[in-house]
């Protein structure tokens, strides 16, 4: 997403920038004022040392999935594994959610105090009487919360889904070590909303338009059987895959797409070098066998198009893979697209062939 404090927005090109760089950011935010620094420290930033001289006051553990693993990135599961944990050698607290399936291999590599957070399992912090809620612009969540034994927390989230709970226990977690007011806590966590992260675009009056930065197997899994517990009419889903690199991904997004979905458009994302037709293919190999409608369109816009025109009264469309991003990857280079405005152009342009008003 990029460098944000007071007024100042910068972009990076790694999610974990260079240790250099990293340390000029955080000069510059300490000669500027600022006292807390939250920053997403990936599996590569720790592999490559980037953020060796760091002192993390907190390391947060989310989840793990096979990801990220090919000839640019980790040979192995176990190495990307492995470097996900040097984080707790850094930090002098890790909060870890229990539930996760690696959570384990995280608090024995840990050199740091752990507290623990979950839905499922007995922890410090847990999630209790999860109900969906859901308006024109937002699907979300609200549920109680309840930290060692105490009286439950009642809580609203405008995000759906179990892994939306995760992320608020996660902050919960945070806010609890830091010691901030519980009430500005609840306050700023109910109106918190993280761009292209299943954000609901109101662009046709009939159905549900939602985009999400969803990009492998495990994120799409989670996505569709969150929206699908709204009991769409049906569910059309549209995504690419990235080239050059993860091939993987292709057939667990499309696995996953082929089993949860009634129609699925594919498309490009990041093509990168390949030709984004084998691409395409790849990923399509998964709907042999399947009772999913395919549509494959190489341009993502007339894609979006194509997901928004065939839509249907009570259907809900999930368009992932860019959300926040406002580029393609094509031989190498940044090409500008803007995957909200493009759903935007494309919601205009069947409401005005269906003589529909919003």
């Amino acid at each position: 997403n990029g460098v944000f404090y007071n007024d100042v927005k910068a972009k990076t090109v790694n999610t974990t920038p260079e240790s250099y760089e990293l340390q000029k950011t955080i000069k510059e935010m300490a000669d500027a004022g600022v006292d807390c620094v939250a920053m997403e420290v990936s599996s590569s930033g720790l592999m490559m040392n980037r953020v060796n001289d760091i002192k993390f006051d907190i390391g947060v553990y989310t989840n793990l999935s096979p990801d990220h693993i090919g000839p640019k990135e980790h040979p192995t599961f176990e190495d990307y594994r492995y470097c996900k944990s040097l984080l707790f050698s850094l930090c002098k607290h890790g909060i870890v959610n229990l539930d996760d399936d690696n959570a384990w291999y995280m608090i024995e590599n840990a050199k740091c105090d752990i507290a623990t957070f979950s839905i499922h399992k007995d922890s410090d912090l847990k999630a209790d009487n999860i109900k969906l809620t859901r308006d024109e612009k937002t699907l979300g969540v609200e549920f109680d919360y309840i930290y060692k034994g105490e009286t439950k927390t009642h809580t609203h989230i405008c995000s759906p889904g179990e892994f939306s709970i995760y992320n608020a226990l996660a902050v919960i977690s945070v806010c609890k070590y830091l010691g901030i007011d519980k009430e500005k806590m609840l306050k700023s966590l109910s109106n918190a909303k993280v761009d292209g992260r299943v954000e609901v675009l109101p662009v046709l009056p009939y159905a549900t338009v939602v985009v999400d930065y969803a990009h492998n197997g495990m994120s799409l899994e989670n996505v569709l059987n969150t929206l699908l517990m709204y009991k769409p009419n049906r569910m059309i889903s549209l995504f690419g895959s990235i080239g050059g690199r993860c091939a993987i991904r292709r057939k667990e997004l499309g696995d996953v797409a082929a089993e949860l979905s009634d129609i699925t458009v594919i498309t490009t994302d990041n093509p990168d070098d390949e030709d984004p037709m084998d691409i395409i293919n790849d990923i399509a190999k998964s709907y042999e066998n399947s009772d999913c409608e395919i549509y494959k369109i190489v341009d993502r816009a007339e894609a979006i198009y194509k997901a928004l025109s065939i839509a249907k009264e009570g259907d809900m469309i999930l368009i992932t893979g860019k959300g926040h991003e406002k580029y393609q990857i094509i031989n190498g280079e940044r090409v500008f697209y803007d995957e909200k405005g493009e759903v935007i152009k494309a919601g205009e342009r069947v409401r005005r062939e269906k003589g529909i008003d919003l």
